[in-house]
Order: structure tokens, then sequence, then C-alpha cells
């Protein structure tokens, strides 16, 4: 009988005998204890993990040596990373609908110090999705920090707490290969001994090999923006430095309690939306989560004819105008308006309904300078989140759509 069979045969003797209320989990960590192993069709001891005469079988198995397998060994087993846990991550939480509104920190910024902060976080994956409120909320909280030279502003292995934008100034990121020394983050790194210390070129003799330099514009920390994990390298200024820090808590809070009023308007907004009169408050809530807002210049086309969309949309505020391109009696091609949509209005629909290609331009109404309406600002949603939260609309939007194109 081979190894793997031997094993088989001894995890189901123990599940009958332990009877794990897991029996999964019991069958994982079985398997984990048991240590790496090949199929071989060789004769091998039956060892149970609760037997005590030999707890791992495979102890002789070295997986620092790779082991020459049989070609006709085709079935090699999973490795033991497959049934570990994934480490937790958590942060803070926040209290968006409390009845104190605290009111966030507020730092002076010129106009300059504004467009480069928003130039460096543009094409940051946390700040790419942000809405103009909050990104005005995000930049207008983060304070100015003046770094001498030689300074660590963050160390690899501490708990992250801040953000940084590189105002003026370098800095060098330093990475220290695992495990770190004992007394890494208890003492200082000038006491580290002799032989932790480092000597090759590109290394620094504390923190490590250096993998980047940031300059004016470029920022780092990002992560701790989202949860407490701690550091993965050490950042330290090799200049004089002006830094722009945000702490975690200023951001979610900004970020959380912006999105609750967007909900709450949208839900309040929805509920006078005549098409989204039959259904019941929560589809109206799933619908608020998962609408995007965009505002519109005047003569902004929002769709257009002939194009195909992947979009549906609602106004929110503002008026949009409808024209269909024609042919007149003399051959002249020309945009013809059909209808005028104003809040609480929808459009885009026909083209996700039918697949078909937009059957009119949609276009944000031209103001008169002293008009005090609004500009155009729509909701938008997705074709998929139009499919899965609108269809028991299908129907009612059908036949709208007929009436109206």
């Amino acid at each position: 009988m081979s190894t793997f069979d031997n094993l088989v045969k001894d995890l189901t003797r123990d599940v009958h005998r332990v009877q794990p209320k897991d029996a999964l989990q019991f069958c994982a960590n079985t398997t984990e204890n048991a240590g790496p192993f090949i199929y071989d069709r060789g004769e091998s001891p039956a060892t149970s993990p609760l037997s005590t005469a030999n707890p791992n079988p495979f102890a002789n198995f070295d997986p620092a040596t790779p082991t020459a397998q049989n070609p006709g060994d085709y079935l090699h087993p999973p490795t033991s990373a497959i049934f570990a846990r994934r480490t937790s991550v958590s942060a803070e939480s926040i209290a968006v609908d409390s009845g104190a509104d605290e009111p966030l920190p507020v730092y002076p910024k010129t106009i300059e110090q504004t467009r480069r902060i928003k130039a460096s976080i543009a094409n940051n994956f946390i700040f790419r999705d942000l809405d103009e409120e909050q990104e005005t909320g995000v930049i207008s909280a983060m304070r100015e920090l003046k770094i001498p030279r030689n300074e660590v502003v963050i160390r690899q292995g501490d708990a992250g707490d801040y953000f940084y934008v590189v105002e003026s100034g370098q800095l060098n990121c330093y990475i220290r290969p695992e495990p770190l020394p004992p007394t890494w983050l208890t003492e200082s790194p000038t006491n580290l001994n002799p032989q932790d210390m480092f000597v090759q070129p590109g290394y620094h003799p504390e923190f490590g090999r250096k993998v980047a330099e940031c300059k004016e514009g470029q920022s780092f920390g990002e992560l701790a923006l989202m949860y407490g994990h701690p550091r993965a390298a050490t950042v330290l200024s090799v200049e004089p430095s002006t830094l722009w820090s945000l702490d975690r808590i200023t951001f979610r809070t900004i970020i959380l309690k912006a999105a609750h009023r967007r909900r709450t308007m949208y839900e309040q907004f929805l509920a006078t939306v005549t098409l989204l009169a039959s259904l019941a408050p929560p589809e109206r809530s799933k619908i608020a989560d998962a609408l995007v807002s965009k505002t519109y210049q005047d003569g902004e086309a929002v769709v257009r004819q002939g194009e195909m969309g992947e979009t549906f949309f609602f106004i929110e505020e503002g008026e949009a105008l409808v024209t269909k391109l024609q042919q007149s009696e003399d051959g002249h091609v020309q945009d013809i308006p059909v209808g005028l949509l104003s809040k609480g209005d929808y459009f885009g629909e026909l083209s996700l309904l039918r697949r078909a290609p937009r059957a009119a331009t949609v276009s944000a109404v031209q103001r008169q300078v002293a008009s005090v309406k609004p500009r155009l600002k729509v909701a938008a949603l997705d074709a998929h989140a139009f499919t899965r939260l609108l269809g028991p609309l299908r129907e009612i939007m059908e036949r709208q759509a007929e009436k109206t194109y």
C-alpha cells in the first residue's frame, strides 16, 4: 500500500475516532501536520497524526532538497500553504450617522500646492475613484511636515497610521530581509549587533537594500489609510524635506461620511423617481449604492446617437436636451430636438434593454448667462448593475421606450 493510501486510511480512521465538528478543517490540519510528501509506489509504515510511535512519517523528506520523482507519478500533493488561514487585517469603526458631527481638520495650501498634491494622488488606486467632495476633503486635511536630513519617517515593521506626499526634498526607501532582528522594534538601530549590519553596495547599514527614491510629487504609505498593517519598508530622508501627511482616521472619516451623505441623498432622490415607485426601500438602497455621480458642462453630450451604450442615467439636477439626427427634404442632416429631461427623469435604457446603438443624443442644456438653474448632474448605473437591480422593471421601461423613441 502506498504512502498516500496509508495516509487516507489513517485519516479516515481518525475522523471516525475523533468525530470533529468541522471535518474539513480537521482533515486540513491533519494533512498540514503531516508535512510535505510525494506519492510513491513503495511501502511506507502507516502512521496516524494521533499516533505516538512516529508522529511524522515524512520527516525524511527534506523540502530544501528536490526529490527525484518517477515519471509515472503524475499526481503531486498540494502544499500545506493552501490550508493556511489568511492573515486578518482590520481598521477602526467609524460612526457615520452619529449625531455629533465633529469638524474635520483643514490646513491651508496654495493653489500650486493643491495642484501638486492632486497630481501626486491622481493615479493612486486608493484615491482614483474619489468624487469631488471626497478629494477636496482629503487634500484639505493634509498637514505639512518639515523633516530634517537623516530622519526616519516610517520604519519597517511598525504599525502604519499615515500617508505622505512629498512636497520637496528626497527620501529613500529600504527593505531589510526577514526575519527582523529581535530588538529591531524595541531598540535604536545603532544598537544592532555588528553581524546584523550590512556592508554591501546599495545597502543601508541598518535598514537594508535601497529599493526606491521618493522625490517631489511622489507619495508613500498609502496602505496605512486602509488598515494598520505593518510597514513593508523603511523611509529615510536624505536631505531636508517637506511632506504632506494624512492619518487613517481622518481619511476614513472623510470617505465614509461623504459616502453616507451621498447614499442618503440618493435614497431620497430615488424615492421621487416614478419608475422606481414599485420598488421596496431596500431595493432602492441597493441602487443608491451602485450609482456614480457626474457633472456636465453646458452643451456637453452625455450620450450620442449611434454609439453603443453601457450605462443608464438618472438626472439628479439640471436639464438635458434630447435630439435626433433627421434628414430634411433638401437632404441635409441636422439635430432635431425631441424632448427635454429634468430632475427624476432617466435615459440610456434602450441601448441596454435591446443591445442596440443609442437612439438619440442627450446633452446638457445651454443655460442663459444669468440663469440660476444648476448644471446637469447625472447618476450613472453601469450595464451589469442595471441588469441585476432593474430587471423587475424591464417591461415598464420597454413600454415607456416605445412611447418616447
